[in-house]
């Protein structure tokens, strides 16, 4: 699988990206919340890159593939969030998670962010996985009742001084 094609993502892909994200929610009994937990993919454009973050699609045969995005969490301090990291089952351990997860290191490196924190749904043990294999720390735990059902999630941090990029 070639995970070259990664491209900056526009509100005219939301469609498309809402429909990859719904399909993996689905793979876990859950479902797209556009009210709450999800309003950021209605206004990509707006939710991100107003706010000096930004947000990728990999494409696949015309097809968003996967999905990844930065956001600033703490200007003063350096620190960025990532959000969005979603891949189609069938790509999964493919390599393609890892080069997504290249992009926003180096782009938050690139933009001078010292460290990096996101929080992960605890049903995606995969992806828990992935995260320690990359480098980043487990740590608390936090319930969440802005979804279509509540949900418990998993925060991951690392510091982004004297990281190779990933390979």
């Amino acid at each position: 699988m070639n995970c070259e094609t990664i491209r900056r993502a526009y509100n005219s892909d939301s469609p498309r990206i809402i429909s990859l994200i719904a399909d993996v929610y689905r793979e876990y009994g859950d479902e797209i919340y556009l009210e709450g937990a999800d309003k950021d993919l209605v206004d990509i454009e707006g939710y991100y890159r107003q706010v000096s973050g930004d947000f990728v699609i990999l494409e696949r045969n015309d097809e968003i593939a996967g999905t990844h995005a930065v956001l600033p969490l703490d200007l003063a301090n350096r620190v960025i969030t990532f959000r969005r990291l979603y891949l189609r089952q069938e790509l999964r351990g493919s390599g393609c998670g890892k080069r997504l997860m290249k992009w926003a290191i180096d782009w938050s490196m690139r933009e001078g962010y010292h460290s990096v924190e996101f929080w992960s749904d605890i049903r995606f043990q995969r992806a828990h996985r992935f995260f320690q294999q990359l480098g980043f720390t487990k740590g608390d735990t936090r319930n969440m009742t802005d979804g279509a059902m509540p949900y418990s999630e998993y925060r991951f941090s690392m510091n982004l001084f004297g990281q190779n990029n990933i390979a």
